[in-house]
Formats: C-alpha cells, sequence, structure tokens
C-alpha cells in the first residue's frame, strides 16, 4: 500500500507545499523580525542620544550659574571636577540603573 505510485504522488504533493512553507514562513520572519529589531534599536540609541544631549545642556547651565554665582573667579576644572563629582553621587544613589556603575 505505502509502495504504490497512487500514494507517492499524493504524498510528494503534500510534502512540497509543507517544505515550501516552512521555507517561506522562516524567509519572511526573517524579513519581518530584523528590520524592526535594527528600527527599534535606533529609536533607542536616539532617544538616548536626546537625552544625553538634554543632559549635558543642563550641565552647562549649572557651570555657568556656578560661574556667575561665584564672586572669584575659578578655573572651569575645578567646576568641572564639582560637576562630575556631582554625577558620580547621582550615580551611587541610582544603583539599579544600567549606565549608572558600568562596573
Amino acid at each position: 500500500m505505502f509502495h504504490s505510485k497512487r500514494f507517492r504522488l499524493i504524498a510528494s504533493f503534500l510534502i512540497v507545499p509543507f517544505i515550501l512553507g516552512g521555507v517561506l514562513l522562516f524567509v519572511g520572519g526573517y524579513l519581518l523580525f530584523y528590520p524592526m529589531a535594527r528600527e527599534s534599536t535606533n529609536q533607542v540609541r536616539l532617544s538616548l542620544n536626546a537625552a544625553e544631549n538634554i543632559y549635558n545642556t543642563q550641565i552647562k547651565y549649572v557651570k555657568v550659574a556656578l560661574e556667575i554665582t561665584n564672586k572669584l573667579k575659578i578655573p572651569s576644572c575645578s567646576i568641572d571636577s564639582f560637576v562630575k563629582s556631582q554625577i558620580s553621587l547621582a550615580k551611587k544613589k541610582a544603583p539599579n540603573s544600567r549606565r549608572a556603575n558600568p562596573e
């Protein structure tokens, strides 16, 4: 029964669509998933860059405010060290942040 021409013909007509369907499902999943993953990665990267720019601008504002409020003219390197120390303190307060402590 399993070796008749009729059975082999029916089996081949059933096997070929399943194999082609599996290959097309794999290729379709690849074509849908990777551009979507790449786009979401780009969006996250752009959002992080924008947030970093905002924070850098705020740091510049703090530096200017410190320079204006300080009666003595101090070198900007000491202001930089002050701002960096404040940033490190803020990172220590937020240990759950992914970018806070890369160690």
